[in-house]
């Protein structure tokens, strides 16, 4: 495979300088000035040849995570695998191309330039960066090439590598307060069982054949609920969930909603309440506490209802990386009647970018909901976006 080759602007300077000996030999007859100029050439020629050679049998691979939460930091590594039996690779320069995509703005491209010194001759060599992303969406990585200039510099070599690779950026995970806790720990604190009538009700669901859910291996757990298939596709283990249902620990409304000319100000509204929503859902699925109802009303809707576990949290955080909110008011209108008869007693918990409007929303006032405004000071109150 051929890899192009070009001079540097100190290789244009070093060839203006080996011209200018040569003309003077020339036109001066001066031997010892042609003897100069040929010993000029060597380097032009050895670096050119350095260069060639450095770059071939090189192998380039990517190691990064296939998503990452908003804030925390994503650890990108790029090992380069040298597969000359006798020549080593230096001063070799990965360039990585960085779009980040999120559901608002334009994408935002930079480059990152990784130095690796050397790679010996049969070995692999690695380096690492670091990247924050600050908002939800898409991380694209692409790679352009592998270049050097070893030795001198005179000479720029580039080896094209076909590396792309995509991470999900999921929300922002913040910190719920204590009055969080105690908004829903009444619900909580009803439906909880000790650990004896818990084991006792799973073992009683699981020769009933009560299944109703997926989620991850614990120890502890018999391989025959090991369900092969979802394991096979979230690379880990998932068993079947055998228990007894229970009532609704919560139910989650996630309206939405930004006007057709949105603002700035709009537009953190919305993240905010994305933000939101992601902690409670990760909350509750850490802790495994009940069956959660999830609904969540933008330019499309989704929703959920099933036992809460790491499983629901990774789906639900996945779908809330890249939702966008709708602008037709109609599309958040919900039906609270079929809400209130679902919860059988238990309070919903709307996340809201806006205050709840008399026309769309009446029938929430009359019935059991917490309406949580993203930015209000009961939003405040619950929720810090420091985790």
């Amino acid at each position: 495979m051929a890899h192009p080759t070009r001079l540097t602007r100190e290789g244009v300077y070093y060839l203006f300088m080996l011209l200018f000996v040569i003309g003077g030999a020339v036109f001066r007859e001066v031997n010892l000035l042609l003897v100069i100029a040929a010993i000029m050439i060597g380097p032009i020629v050895f670096s050119w040849r350095i260069v060639t050679a450095t770059l071939s049998n090189l192998r380039a691979t990517r190691r990064v995570a296939p998503s990452v939460a908003a804030g925390m930091p994503l650890g990108v590594e790029l090992l380069v695998e040298n597969r000359n039996r006798r020549l080593a690779s230096w001063a070799l320069e990965i360039r990585d191309r960085v779009e980040m995509q999120n559901p608002f703005s334009a994408s935002e491209c930079r480059v990152s330039r990784v130095l690796i010194p050397s790679v010996p001759a049969g070995a692999t060599a690695r380096a690492s960066y670091v990247i924050r992303p600050t908002r939800r969406g898409r991380i694209r990585l692409t790679a352009s090439g592998i270049s050097t200039r070893f030795p001198w510099g005179f000479v720029a070599g580039e080896c094209a590598i076909n590396l792309v690779h995509e991470v999900l950026v999921t929300p922002r995970l913040g910190r719920l307060t204590s009055q969080w806790s105690q908004l829903i720990g009444a619900r909580e604190s009803a439906g909880q069982q000790s650990e004896r009538t818990r084991v006792t009700a799973q073992r009683r669901g699981f020769s009933e054949g009560d299944y109703y859910g997926l989620r991850e291996w614990r120890p502890g757990d018999s391989r025959r609920w090991i369900h092969w298939r979802t394991s096979a596709k979230i690379g880990g283990m998932a068993v079947l969930q055998f228990e007894q249902r229970r009532n609704q620990d919560l139910i989650l409304i996630v309206d939405l909603w930004n006007p057709v000319t949105a603002e700035e100000q709009h537009k953190l509204a919305v993240e905010w309440t994305v933000s939101f929503a992601g902690t409670i859902v990760a909350d509750i699925c850490h802790r495994s506490a009940g069956n959660l109802t999830l609904a969540v009303v933008g330019q499309e809707t989704r929703s959920w209802d099933r036992a809460a576990s790491p499983l629901l949290a990774r789906e639900v955080l996945e779908y809330l990386a890249e939702v966008r909110p709708g602008t037709s008011v109609e599309s958040a209108k919900l039906d609270w009647d079929s809400i209130r008869g679902a919860s059988s007693g238990t309070k919903v918990v709307v996340a809201s970018t806006r205050a709840p409007a008399v026309e769309l929303f009446a029938a929430a006032e009359s019935s059991d909901v917490e309406w949580i405004e993203a930015g209000s000071l009961r939003f405040q109150q619950l929720f810090s976006g420091e985790s």
